[in-house]
């Protein structure tokens, strides 16, 4: 199993203290959901993820001006990260009759995230961004992926409140 090894130097009364710390990598990355929209990259932590399923268009239904769909015994709004994120769609406004939809939630609450497609999961690092990446509203921070692409990390926390702004 590959290691992480974490050093810090104390210094109390003149006196300096040396702690080690080895933690798996499984315990130092958050492992992620990795997912497509409009050709572009993005990682969902998945510890916020309760499912991912592809749905057909005709189980979109809309309910006050929103778009949700039935999940089982609950109706679960809809968000569109494409339309969030203002993305241009890769194939034009064509419909497509599938869906892919990741089920993310904080507690109680639980949107579906619409997205192109889902790749994988991975452990990623995430870092903090800053200016003017910092203010984007459903960004979390930045992942390098093993390929050198670097992708951006989605809030849920935001994006949930989000669904709420829209209603």
């Amino acid at each position: 199993a590959l290691l992480c090894l974490f050093t810090f130097f104390f210094f109390f009364n003149d006196t300096a203290t040396t702690e080690i710390y080895t933690l798996s990598l499984h315990d130092a990355l958050p492992i992620s959901l990795i997912v497509q929209v409009s050709n572009r990259t993005y990682a969902i932590p998945v510890n916020s993820v309760s499912e991912s399923l592809m749905i057909t268009t005709r189980e979109i239904k809309s309910v006050e001006r929103r778009e949700v769909m039935q999940l089982r015994d609950r109706t679960l709004p809809l968000l569109w990260l494409k339309r969030i994120f203002n993305l241009s769609s890769d194939n034009g406004d064509i419909k497509k009759e599938y869906l892919y939809v990741v089920v993310v939630g904080l507690g109680e609450k639980r949107i579906g995230l619409v997205v192109d497609g889902v790749e994988r999961q991975q452990d990623i690092v995430i870092k903090s961004i800053g200016n003017p990446l910092k203010n984007i509203h459903g960004i979390i921070g930045a992942a390098e992926l093993g390929n050198r692409n670097t992708i951006l990390v989605l809030d849920i926390g935001a994006l949930i409140k989000e669904i709420s702004i829209i209603a």
